[in-house]
């Protein structure tokens, strides 16, 4: 797993690319805290090369959700595949995040009014 951090149109991009399990967990869980640690923020997550997700990683996003949203942020995600997609939503958190299709829209989301 790899992941990057970038600024576009204003707001953080968290680029995630390969697999998101147990075997990655704590490093993904300790690179996206100390990402997502701004106030009143929207982040927005890249998951166009994100193959595989686990429920440790599903897990770690929900936790950082909910931290994000105590402090008036949010997350905008854009590029799922068609397996990470069906995960979200059978496990309920496609009604939790922000999804869009593209890096456009995402941004778009992303912005405060």
């Amino acid at each position: 797993m790899q992941i990057k951090i970038k600024q576009e149109a204003g707001a953080p991009v968290i680029e995630i690319s390969g697999r998101l399990d147990r075997n990655t967990a704590a490093e993904f869980e300790k690179r996206l805290a100390a990402a997502t640690d701004q106030k009143d923020t929207t982040y927005v997550l890249d998951f166009t090369r994100l193959v595989y997700i686990s429920s440790n990683g599903l897990r770690i996003l929900y936790n950082n959700l909910k931290n994000v949203k105590t402090s008036n942020g949010d997350f905008v995600i854009f590029g799922m595949q068609k397996n990470i997609e069906d995960v979200f939503r059978i496990c309920g958190l496609s009604q939790l995040f922000t999804i869009k299709i593209d890096k456009s829209e995402a941004l778009a989301a992303a912005q405060r009014p």
